[in-house]
Order: structure tokens, then C-alpha cells, then sequence
């Protein structure tokens, strides 16, 4: 109900090109405070806050699937720097899926740790959803999005504008992150969905290169060198995910 309610506040599954920008600048605000929680007092959520938090990542990246043509894209990037109208939607775009990226990398990092022997700060229905669905339907809807925007850095580096490569660095160098922190069972289980992801994958690795883990850190490597970024790793991850 709350869903349809307030289907302009939350921008699920929807195109965010013509929305104006105090609509989406709360819709950020609700973004950091979901990661907030996530990060910080995932022990005080309830099991219906979490399956908010889960359908929330999903429907979230399927906004950024919807917007990404008209913003990180060839033809979007070209209208970025021809008006400022474009820069200003590719900034808005830029600004918006990072946000959700954090929480991802929230979210995976949080069941990671508990799988780790941590605290067990995550409730058993989170990790049994998460690995049940939610998992391959958010990669499902992130890996396209994370190649097509790395497939746009060689235009937006000819473009000579700083403000259009900066957007594009800084949304790549978060989405290398998930690409990174992604689980290896999402394309080593024996289902219908670990093997599309890996198509999806293999779409740009040739399919003898790597397996599993190896082959999603390796996603990670090849497209942080296309763009001249810096593969996140080590120490600088905690500070990523949480900041």
C-alpha cells in the first residue's frame, strides 16, 4: 500500500530522466538512512524492515536499469556535454545509483561476515531470502548495468570534460566494489539463475578464463583497467562500504 502510495518518493521501477530534483534528493536521504541502518544497528531491524530493505535494492536497480540509456550511456554522456541539462541529469543518475550501490555492498558485506563467523547480526530469514532470490534478481539487474557503464568510459574519456569523467569514475569505482564483493555461489549454484548471471559474465570473459570467485574479481580487475581506476581492495573496503 505504502508502495503506491508514495510511488513518487521512492522511485521504484521507474525512469528518473525528467524527475525533478528535490524528489529525488529525499529519495537519497531515505537511501542513506536504510544504509545507515544496515551498517550500523542491523540487529534493531525487524523481518518486515528487512524485506523492505531487500524489494527496495531490487526495485531500486531497476530504476537505475530504466535510467541509465538516457544518462550513462554513449548517446547520454555525448548530451552531458553538449547542455547542462544533460550533465545535471547524468550527475543526478550518477549520485543516485551510488547511493544504492553502498547499500548493496552493505547488505553483502553484512551476510558475508555473518557467514564468517561473526556476530550473527543478520536474521536467518535475511540470509535464507537472500540466497533464495534476491540475491541473482539484484546481480540480475546490476551486472548489465555495471558493463554498460563501463562500456561508456572510452567515450567519455574523448569527451575532454571533467565534470562527465568525474560522474563516470565515481560510479564505476562503486560498482567495481559489488562486482568484487559478489558472492561466488551466485555463479556456482546448479540453477537456472546462477547460470544466466554467469552468462552475463561470461559475456565479457571468454568462458574457459575463470570460475566463480575468481571470475568476478577478474570482472573486477579487467574493467578497473579500462577505466584507469584502482581495483578497491584491502583495507579501503570497510571504509567504502560504511562511509
Amino acid at each position: 500500500k505504502w508502495r503506491d502510495q508514495d510511488s513518487n518518493l521512492f522511485f521504484f521501477d521507474c525512469d528518473l530522466t525528467n524527475c525533478p530534483t528535490h524528489h529525488i534528493a529525499a529519495t537519497m536521504e531515505i537511501l542513506r538512512l536504510v544504509h545507515v541502518a544496515v551498517c550500523y544497528c542491523p540487529e534493531l531491524l525487524s523481518a518486515d524492515q528487512w524485506d523492505f530493505v531487500l524489494c527496495s535494492l531490487l526495485a531500486w536497480f531497476q530504476t537505475c536499469r530504466q535510467t541509465q540509456p538516457h544518462t550513462i550511456s554513449n548517446t547520454g554522456l555525448l548530451a552531458a556535454a553538449a547542455r547542462n541539462e544533460g550533465l545535471l541529469r547524468c550527475m543526478h543518475f550518477t549520485t543516485f545509483c551510488c547511493h544504492i550501490n553502498k547499500l548493496l555492498c552493505a547488505v553483502v558485506h553484512l551476510l558475508a561476515r555473518d557467514d564468517d563467523g561473526g556476530d550473527g547480526e543478520a536474521p536467518a530469514a535475511l540470509a535464507e531470502a537472500w540466497r533464495s532470490w534476491c540475491g541473482h534478481a539484484v546481480y540480475a539487474e546490476f551486472v548489465p548495468l555495471f558493463m554498460a557503464c563501463a562500456d561508456t568510459a572510452s567515450v567519455a574519456l574523448t569527451l575532454g570534460r571533467d565534470p562527465v569523467i568525474t560522474c563516470l569514475h565515481q560510479l564505476l569505482e562503486h560498482l567495481s566494489l559489488s562486482i568484487y564483493l559478489m558472492p561466488s555461489w551466485l555463479v556456482e549454484d546448479d540453477t537456472d539463475e546462477s547460470h544466466k548471471l554467469l552468462a552475463m559474465l561470461q559475456g565479457e570473459l571468454d568462458e574457459d578464463a575463470c570460475h566463480g570467485q575468481d571470475m568476478v574479481k577478474e570482472m573486477a580487475r579487467r574493467m578497473s583497467m579500462i577505466t584507469g581506476l584502482v581495483p578497491v581492495l584491502g583495507g579501503s573496503l570497510p571504509s567504502m562500504i560504511t562511509g
